[in-house]
């Protein structure tokens, strides 16, 4: 019962936000053409309010991330990110 309960509600939501819908799956699909290591995320703002999106990075201890933790500053205060290469969103 809660798996069909759970099912049910999907599918309301997918009826009632197909807009949502769509930039989700949209979304989806662009992150894993990416090819993320397993230890980063990217997630979208909720209800797609907004362009932003948030970059996780798991590490397995604190050690590990003070030692990763220069090369990623190093990284954002150079602003070496690259455009996304043919990643179209889809229409609003």
């Amino acid at each position: 019962v809660p798996q069909l309960r759970s099912s049910l509600l999907t599918w309301l939501h997918k009826q009632c936000h197909p807009k949502e819908t769509e930039a989700e799956e949209h979304f989806r699909k662009s992150v894993a053409v990416l090819g993320l290591p397993d230890n980063m995320q990217l997630d979208h703002s909720p209800s797609f309010e907004d362009d932003r999106v948030i970059l996780s990075i798991d590490f397995s201890d604190m050690r590990s991330f003070q030692v990763k933790l220069p090369e990623i500053q190093g990284i954002v205060e150079k602003k070496k990110f690259s455009e996304p290469a043919n990643v179209k969103p889809p229409n609003k």
